[in-house]
């Protein structure tokens, strides 16, 4: 079934009550009446006013500018010196055990209650470390450091002998220019000097863990009334003088 189309209606309009929230005079006049007159006589007093006695500047302002300049310099060279040190032997062999000592007391005073027994176990040791030589007391470093130069001045004059000694300047036996001639060749003679010129050897004998070092002892000479003996350590390191 078809809507039916109205055609024709009534439309009835009312008006409501009006209600002001703002209200904002006119300022504004028709420049032909009166009232338009006046107020464009006063906008132009009040314009030339303006243009008269007000005061009126352009300024602008901003921060100070940073001035930069480039600065140089130049150090002076250093100083160089060249410098050199030697250490013998003896040096380093004293540096050697006084290190080595250190470390040991260290270790030992890390411990508490072990302070009295170190500062004795040094006391002793500075006593036990000298020795007496024609009324005069050296301390043992001193002792190890001259046999050590011992060593070295004897090596000047018995070094090429040390070396036969040791058979390392032998001839290779399977050269085509070996020569073989056997004969014996007289390279030292250890002698003790005035301790042992009076006292003949009664014994020798080679280390058997060194084959460098030789104990030999000295006894009673011929009738002599004297009975006391002496043990002498050599060294082939040191043919002059015995080590111990």
């Amino acid at each position: 079934r078809k809507a039916e189309i109205v055609s024709n209606f009534s439309i009835y309009l009312g008006e409501t009550e009006t209600m002001f929230l703002l209200a904002l005079p006119s300022c504004a006049d028709v420049q032909e009446c009166e009232n338009g007159k006046e107020t464009a006589r006063l906008n132009a007093e009040y314009e030339r006013a303006l243009s008269t006695n007000r005061a009126i500047s352009h300024t602008a302002t901003q921060t100070t500018r940073v001035f930069t300049k480039h600065l140089k310099l130049e150090m002076p060279r250093g100083r160089r010196v060249n410098a050199a040190a030697f250490a013998s032997v003896w040096d380093i062999y004293d540096s050697n055990q006084s290190v080595q000592r250190f470390s040991l007391m260290s270790t030992y005073s890390r411990e508490e209650g072990e302070v009295n027994f170190i500062m004795e176990a040094r006391q002793v040791d500075k006593y036990s470390r000298t020795f007496e030589y024609e009324n005069q007391t050296f301390d043992t470093n001193f002792l190890d450091s001259l046999m050590l130069m011992e060593r070295m001045v004897g090596k000047n004059e018995f070094g090429e002998k040390q070396l036969d000694f040791r058979g390392l300047l032998a001839e290779d036996p399977l050269s085509l220019n070996v020569q073989c001639c056997y004969s014996l060749t007289h390279l030292w003679t250890f002698c003790r000097g005035k301790a042992g010129c009076r006292r003949k050897v009664t014994s020798m004998c080679w280390s058997p863990m060194n084959d460098n070092i030789l104990a030999v002892g000295y006894g009673k000479f011929k009738y002599s009334e004297r009975c006391d003996g002496l043990v002498c350590v050599w060294n082939v390191k040191n043919p002059q003088e015995p080590e111990r």
